[in-house]
């Protein structure tokens, strides 16, 4: 079902889309955060969409999830599933 939803909605979202819009295509993030470098310096904000939680060894590595990357401006620059 959530999966269903989320893969929906990503054929919605495209590059260049805003934060405000994919928050509202998809409902509220699992996680919301900022990227950041070793001395504070901005990278990217991710939004994290889980669709299935999974550890194995007290790791996280087989999560099904789709990250959404944004630039400081809160436009969307890139898109990745960790699934197919």
């Amino acid at each position: 079902e959530k999966e269903s939803l989320l893969i929906q909605g990503l054929s919605l979202i495209k590059i260049g889309d805003s934060i405000v819009r994919v928050k509202e295509i998809l409902g509220p993030p699992t996680v919301e955060e900022d990227l950041v470098g070793k001395k504070g310096e901005f990278h990217s904000r991710v939004l994290e969409y889980y669709i299935k939680r999974v550890e194995m060894n007290n790791v996280n590595s087989h999560d099904q999830l789709i990250s959404f990357y944004f630039n400081r401006a809160g436009q969307l620059i890139n898109i990745k599933k960790s699934f197919e």
